[in-house]
């Protein structure tokens, strides 16, 4: 990509971003954003139609950055390593905490945990198909399964004033998600319940 286009572009996603955290508001106007990008609408719109597609836009970088962090950790060569995947999660929400909290706190901003998720999906699912054998049906439940929770257990967290930090949330959903409820029910000698639970569905009469 052009230079000019990338600094250019840059400039408009920066400005979005420090109108949202400045203004506390969805309320965010092509106008404001070209004013704040020192740019004209004409501009803006060269390169965006609307203020989604910065969203999305956004969304599809983290994302890169999401996946380069787990191609470096090795994921793709032992993918049932959830810890990678919480630690690459951690350390983007941490880079830009107060942008995402803003993203998890308004329904406007839900184009990019909707792209973020369909990205994780597609490409875990990829590497998944790869490395386990599993059907087709198994794989895309299973994935689905985990990223629909762990998305929604992060937005959950991002926009509530809570004691927990995000290290401890990610070590939280890092266990579920690896491990389920067995230890809980062990520890708590509910070891029926697993045996129930590895039981095959019935349909109740």
């Amino acid at each position: 990509m052009d230079r000019r286009i990338t600094k250019t572009k840059e400039a408009i996603q920066n400005a979005f971003f420090q109108l949202i955290e400045e203004n506390q508001t969805t309320k965010i106007t092509i106008t404001k954003i070209a004013k704040t990008a020192n740019i004209d609408r004409k501009t803006f719109y060269t390169h965006y139609n609307s203020p989604t597609d910065i969203i999305v836009e956004f969304c599809e970088q983290k994302t890169k950055e999401f996946f380069a962090h787990l191609e470096k950790e090795n994921f793709f060569d032992q993918p049932l390593n959830s810890q990678n995947v919480f630690s690459a999660i951690y350390e983007l929400l941490e880079k830009d905490l107060s942008l995402y909290q803003n993203f998890a706190s308004h329904s406007v901003y839900d184009s990019f945990w909707e792209k973020f998720k369909e990205i994780c999906v597609q490409n875990a699912t990829e590497a998944y198909a790869k490395k386990l054998d599993i059907s087709p049906l198994s794989l895309d439940i299973y994935v689905n399964y985990v990223f629909s929770g762990v998305i929604s257990v992060y937005r959950r967290y991002l926009q509530k004033d809570n004691p927990y930090n995000l290290e401890e949330v990610s070590q939280i959903l890092n266990d579920v998600t690896f491990y389920g409820l067995t230890p809980i029910l062990e520890k708590n000698k509910m070891t029926e319940v697993i045996l129930c639970a590895r039981l095959p569905v019935k349909k109740i009469k």
